[in-house]
């Protein structure tokens, strides 16, 4: 289309018996960056199309004409607002200098759009705040669990609990779909998710009725990258990284796409080998003296071998509607290696013994999933249906062997036992759901859905107890675990634009139907309750430089199978996680007030109360001298927090994206038979700093720091680091070659200590978190990406009727 466009104007010109007018000028966003490829359309005083043409990568257009009757000049491009000049001239003038055109971002097209302009690292959206992985020198070479515990608000505790902004309850979305992962489990898939597969992590602190109401604490969204330029296009990425142990990653892309087929690949694989080194000093008291103290030394090394393959297809089979098959599959394989040794001392401090454990496992895991998507856009703008069916399996399976040797005061061993894990797992998800949005109005914008999801769960757990080189099934230990949910959910949405005002309005309706069956015991389960969530947005718009917005909202977290489900997972002999299938769903409403200034400084203000909270603790046996992880509803959690951030240039060669969050957390209820009043009042702040040096280089400078914070009962030490990166364009900018250090001072892993109740203990979990990495990439065929699904306007069939 461009080059015809081109040709059109040169014929014209060759052509022109009168003297041409000329129009030139340069085309550049707010920030004064050049834009390239904008739609400029010369327009009659009676709106008639007299000729356009696109502008250059440098963002200059010039657009000549014999017809010197030109009233104005529009300018569009997907995700900035449609900018119109006014053509002042004199009859004579045939040469006219329009300058610098600013084009300025449109909020409500972003989501829906992708745009060839680079964006920052860290975007700071009406309703989301947007980590542009693919924009970051430092995290190339990392996987997805590392730019996500590095990112703004976001911690990861020992046992792989997400909190935002020191809030727990938070929904992981893989591609807009529930992630279906929890603690350990998704920290081994993320870990296995490369950094150079992810576009970008979307927060969203407070969702609309047309998400789903999982997560009281808001959504975070691991967006895949799928590319879709005209023609056929890819990329390359290798990278290898070194710190404790060495991990590399490979990812190749290819798309060809056509103007009635879109089809792309996507392929990563990749080994990373990780260490954490546990070190924990617990006190097992008895009528509040203290009888022995463990301290323990445990080493876990993981290496772990990820693959992952997206393929898809995307038929435009009429300018309106578009059908799409998608198909994922995932598969990791690690062997983990653990070793630990445990001193035990009694109430006077004197070495009494201890015991050494071994853990030497095979474990894996796999899914894979299909899509199937109809989306049909109506007669009336703004208009469409879209219809997605779902269909997915995952699947595990796991050969543990524990050991366990005692050893006296002396070091001299005393006694054996050891014990052999046969796990297995299977879940099979089946979703539908239906949209559908349609004006009622010219300002007016209705949308509705419907949503059905089925997940089938079977975990079988069997224990063998090892004696004289024989096995007997441990039938206290072993367990076979059944978990069917059912939830259907309907939405009901009504947005008005009414110049400076945005509003929207939106009800969403849940009912859940849970029934669980442990064959072991023969107990089970039975759950079915309907909720509704209301939410309510509102944006306003005084000027262009000024937003404010405020949004209400309630959501719900579910216990996932994996916390319902009853069986013990074991660390050591002293140490294991259960699950608690009497766990209940916990609820929040969430109140946001928001100010946006000049699209580059905002200030958030979030308050919320969150009932039936779920909290991750510690149950201590004094007695038997076992210490047990599980999660427990607690009654009340109410928190507080004020987000400010914004970006500045010091110097045109520098960007500082600066980002802090001040916030209040309260823990109120019973744990473990024991009153829960915690409350803490605590920020975060982090620094992001990009430098343009010239002739290809660019360099980044990143900062984090978080000081000590209450989580439930425990409280976690102030972590920070520091990371530094460098990165050369190469190969007529289609190469890159990127060299980072992340966590240089290596002081970004979880410490803390708990003193509730009978617990009292400290602990240091000690990562492999300090790593080096040099990267390649290069990017073949046509780059021009245009967006995969891109709304159609009047301008369009004006160009179309033009060529």
């Amino acid at each position: 289309m461009r080059y015809l466009i081109l040709f059109i104007h040169l014929f014209t010109m060759h052509m022109a018996v009168s003297q041409t007018l000329n129009l030139y000028g340069i085309i550049k966003t707010s920030n004064m960056k050049p834009l390239p490829f904008v739609n400029v359309m010369a327009f009659s005083s009676d709106s008639i199309l007299l000729t356009g043409v696109l502008s250059e990568e440098n963002g200059a257009f010039s657009i000549s004409t014999t017809d010197k009757a030109i009233a104005y000049v529009q300018f569009s491009y997907i995700g900035y607002r449609e900018h119109q000049e006014r053509v002042l001239q004199d009859f004579s003038e045939e040469n006219i200098d329009m300058g610098d055109i600013i084009m300025r971002i449109d909020e409500h097209m972003l989501d829906e759009v992708v745009v060839s302009a680079e964006r920052p690292f860290i975007e700071r959206r009406l309703d989301k705040l947007i980590i542009n992985v693919e924009n970051s020198i430092i995290d190339v070479g990392a996987n997805t669990y590392e730019v996500l515990e590095k990112s703004p608000g976001i911690s990861i505790d020992q046992d792989g609990a997400i909190s935002l902004n020191g809030r727990p309850g938070v929904r992981i979305l893989l591609d807009n779909k529930p992630a279906r992962l929890l603690g350990l489990d998704l920290i081994n898939f993320l870990q296995t998710l490369p950094s150079g597969s992810v576009q970008n992590i979307e927060i969203i602190n407070n969702p609309s009725a047309r998400y789903d109401a999982e997560g009281t604490a808001g959504i975070i969204n691991i967006v895949r990258k799928r590319d879709a330029g005209h023609g056929t296009n890819g990329s390359i990425r290798l990278s290898y990284g070194r710190g404790i142990h060495h991990r590399s990653n490979g990812s190749f892309q290819l798309n060809k796409r056509s103007s009635k087929l879109n089809l792309h690949a996507n392929v990563n694989g990749g080994y990373n080998e990780y260490s954490n080194n546990l070190l924990t000093h617990r006190r097992f008291s008895i009528n509040d003296e203290i009888e022995n103290t463990y301290d323990q030394d445990a080493t876990l090394v993981r290496g772990i071998h990820g693959y992952s393959v997206t393929g898809g297809m995307d038929m435009y089979v009429s300018d309106k509607s578009t059908i799409g098959v998608l198909l994922t599959g995932n598969f990791n394989y690690f062997k983990p290696k653990g070793n630990g040794e445990s001193l035990i001392f009694d109430r006077d401090e004197m070495f009494t013994g201890g015991f050494n454990s071994t853990n030497r496992s095979v474990v894996k895991r796999g899914n894979g999933a299909v899509n199937v998507m109809f989306e049909h856009k109506l007669a009336k703008e703004e208009s469409q249906i879209r219809v997605n069916v779902d269909v997915a399996q995952y699947s595990s399976a796991a050969d543990q062997h524990f050991t366990t040797s005692y050893f006296d005061k002396n070091h001299a061993f005393i006694g054996y036992e050891g014990l052999r894990g046969d796990i297995s797992g299977d879940i099979s998800l089946y979703a539908a759901s239906i949209d559908f949005s349609y004006p009622i109005l010219e300002t007016v914008q209705f949308e509705t859905g419907l949503r059905s999801s089925l997940v089938k769960n079977d975990n079988n757990l069997k224990y063998f107890d090892q004696v004289n080189d024989q096995e007997i099934l441990d039938t206290d230990q072993s367990n076979h675990f059944l978990y069917d949910e059912n939830i259907n959910a309907v939405y009901f949405t009504l947005g008005k634009n009414a110049g400076k005002w945005n509003m929207q309005v939106g009800l969403r309706g849940e009912q859940t139907v849970a029934d669980g069956n442990q064959l072991t015991t023969d107990t089970s389960f039975h759950r079915n309750y309907v909720q509704l969530f209301p939410s309510v947005f509102v944006n306003f718009t005084p000027s262009e430089n000024h937003v404010f917005s405020l949004n209400i909202g309630r959501r719900i977290n579910r216990p996932s199978y994996a916390q319902l489900n009853p069986f013990r997972g074991f660390v050591d002999v002293t140490t294991a996680r259960d699950g608690n299938p009497f766990l209940r769903p916990e609820s929040s409403v969430n109140i946001n007030l928001g100010y946006t200034f000049n699209q580059r400084y905002s200030a958030n203000l979030t308050l919320a109360q969150t009932k039936d909270n779920m909290i991750n603790v510690l149950l201590q046996d004094d007695l038997e001298r076992i210490t047990i992880v599980t999660f427990v509803n607690i009654g009340t959690y109410n928190y507080a927090a004020l987000n400010l951030s914004g970006t500045i240039n010091p110097i045109e060669q520098w960007t500082c994206r600066m980002d802090g969050t001040v916030f209040y957390n309260q823990y109120k209820g019973i744990v473990s038979r024991t009153d829960l009043n915690n409350e803490d009042l605590s920020y975060n702040v982090s620094f992001s700093n990009g430098f343009a040096i010239g002739k290809g280089w660019r360099s980044e400078l990143n900062f984090r720091y978080q000081p000590s914070l209450t989580y439930g009962i425990s409280v976690m030490k102030a972590r920070y680091n520091l990371d530094v990166g460098l990165q050369k364009q190469i190969w007529k900018n289609r190469g890159q070659v990127r060299f980072n250090v992340r966590d240089i001072l290596w002081r970004s892993y979880p410490r803390g200590h708990t003193r509730f109740g009978n617990i009292n203990e400290e602990f240091e979990s000690i990562r492999d978190t300090r790593i080096a990495t040099l990267s390649l990439s290069y990017r073949f065929g046509n780059q021009r990406v245009a967006p995969r699904q891109r709304r159609q306007t009047s301008a369009e069939d004006e160009m179309r009727r033009a060529t």
